[in-house]
């Protein structure tokens, strides 16, 4: 497999580990500031709210959870995680970070929610919502540019290591409206104070994390949102698994239409298209005196 060099931009082989042309290692090792974006829930209490990147004057730097106060030591090397209760002792050893990032509860519960101020179709369900959304300046369509100097924490969720040449890192972009950021078995839709944006699942191209920035890809757009008490981690995750879903539905019904209808079903389809056939026949005989 081909990777881009995070400093030149030359493509290398992933097994060599290291750029041949500059000697920048294509291995990045895992940051302690990286990890706070991805657990968006405590692996240990499972409260729904992004674990905070702690940096005290006096010791090295933990990952905390504000509501039970367990607070996790990262060992970059061996890409493990070691629980310590409120005051500060070891709870059990040290554990892989995908093995905790499993124990994550689903993003998406299914219930719906309210969603005020958004008028929604018949049918249609509020999935997920983020207060305090903000909507950064829009840019053409980089999902094909390949953004030189990021790393990739998962697949679809990348970091910044690097200056790219090809356009401003997510953080470097402008606010240009805030308000409440919706999903729905069909659209996402942001409801700022000076711009709206609504988006068609069915139209989304592709949906990525970028520094801790929602990124949803269009054909020729790339709209940029940021949250200030959600993990756009997570509301990527339900995203990805609402289109998911809605694919799903689709083939579903795609395969029902296509089967071969039943004999009774057969009969209902001849017996309504016979009374249409008299109803547009009487329709006409009272046109007639009229023409």
């Amino acid at each position: 497999m081909m990777v881009r060099c995070p400093e030149c931009a030359r493509m290398v082989p992933e097994d060599t580990g290291y750029c041949p042309r500059c000697g920048a290692a294509l291995v990045t090792p895992l940051r302690l500031s990286w990890l706070a974006h991805l657990f968006w829930a405590c692996p240990i209490c499972g409260h729904e709210e992004a674990l905070v990147h702690r940096q005290p004057f006096i010791g090295e730097p933990r990952l905390a959870c504000r509501a039970c106060g367990t607070s996790w030591r990262f060992d970059a090397d061996a890409r493990t995680l070691t629980a310590h209760d409120p005051s500060r002792q070891p709870v059990g050893g040290p554990r892989p970070v995908e093995e905790l990032l499993a124990l994550l509860p689903p993003p998406l519960s299914g219930r719906p929610l309210a969603a005020p101020g958004l008028l929604l179709l018949p049918g249609e369900r509020c999935l997920v919502r983020a207060d305090g959304a903000r909507m950064l300046a829009p840019r053409q369509s980089v999902q094909h540019a390949r953004p030189i100097g990021r790393v990739a924490l998962l697949p679809g969720i990348y970091e910044r290591v690097a200056h790219d040449p090809l356009g401003p890192r997510p953080a470097a972009l402008g606010v240009v409206a805030r308000g409440p950021f919706f999903v729905t078995d069909r659209r996402a839709v942001f409801m700022g104070n000076r711009r709206q944006v609504e988006i068609a699942l069915a139209r989304l191209a592709d949906v990525e994390v970028d520094e801790g920035y929602l990124l949803l890809h269009r054909a020729a757009r790339t709209d940029t949102f940021g949250f200030a008490r959600e993990s756009a981690v997570r509301i990527r995750a339900a995203v990805l698994a609402i289109r998911a879903e809605a694919t799903a539905d689709q083939e579903e019904l795609a395969d029902e239409e296509g089967a071969e209808p039943a004999a009774d079903t057969v009969d209902e389809i001849a017996a309504r298209r016979a009374l249409g056939r008299a109803r547009a026949d009487e329709a006409d005989a009272r046109r007639a005196p009229y023409e």
